[in-house]
């Protein structure tokens, strides 16, 4: 299985109405879309994962909403700030901006062993069949560390022991680093959580979930899995939804095809 660790990460949100989808996606694939190509191509961005759902707001900023959420993974030499310039520049934002509003672009990195992009069972050809969550983290500053640590050491290993089982197909953890390009009242999320299942796998996702969480929580002792999870009502907010890959202006991983 591919080790993700070592890339860097950018991701982008927008605000993009319903009625407007069509339209949206068919300029970005001909501005920003076209140029991604070129840089897949040129070795400079390794996968790009877009996706779309519906409208999301965090509870305290109601009318700050976004629908579309895109994420690159890079690898590590690429200058990420000279990429995001080259990316998003006004002669690729001008058509977009008449079909939706750009919500930030942040510089990011996949969280220590939530890196699983692709069903182990059948790689990229397994990712079209997946059922797909985004969720978006805000957690509290003073309580940050403590909230990552637990993703290391508890939730992650979980995830990673169901993913091996063959029990989740895709789980990635992405922690933002810097928020390089913003726009007034766009809610600032620290971790983004894509996860996917086969309608097989959702169907018998509880009792696994809860065997694996609870084996975690006992490997490390002290606070039962319920208990720990409890906690992280306290330390963030986060809002989940429903997402759909458009795997049309999708990148592939190319050293996760089969030749």
């Amino acid at each position: 299985m591919e080790v993700y660790e070592d890339l860097q990460a950018i991701d982008c949100a927008w605000d993009v109405p319903k009625s407007q989808h069509p339209i949206f996606w068919s300029q970005f694939q001909q501005t920003i879309g076209q140029q991604l190509r070129t840089l897949y191509q040129a070795g400079k961005v390794r996968l790009v994962l877009p996706f779309r759902h519906r409208r999301m707001a965090f509870p305290d900023q109601p009318d700050a909403t976004w629908s579309v959420y895109i994420l690159l993974l890079v690898p590590s030499a690429v200058d990420v700030s000279a990429l995001v310039n080259e990316l998003f520049h006004q002669d690729y934002l001008q058509p977009l901006q008449t079909s939706g509003t750009l919500r930030c672009v942040n510089r990011a990195r996949t969280q220590p062993e939530v890196n699983m992009v692709y069903p182990i069972r059948h790689g990229v050809k397994g990712e079209s069949r997946l059922i797909q969550t985004i969720e978006y983290v805000a957690s509290q500053p003073e309580q940050r560390q403590d909230y990552y640590q637990s993703q290391y050491e508890f939730s992650g290993p979980a995830m990673r022991r169901l993913y091996q089982r063959d029990r989740v197909g895709r789980f990635m953890g992405i922690e933002i680093v810097e928020r390089l390009i913003d726009s007034p009242n766009t809610p600032v999320w620290d971790v983004i959580h894509i996860s996917g299942f086969t309608p097989w796998q959702a169907m018998r996702a509880v009792p696994h979930f809860w065997r694996a969480f609870q084996q975690s929580a006992a490997q490390l002792g002290g606070s039962s899995a319920w208990e720990r999870m409890q906690k992280w009502s306290s330390q963030r907010v986060k809002v989940q939804t429903r997402s759909q890959q458009q795997l049309q202006l999708t990148l592939p991983d190319a050293t996760q095809i089969e030749s």
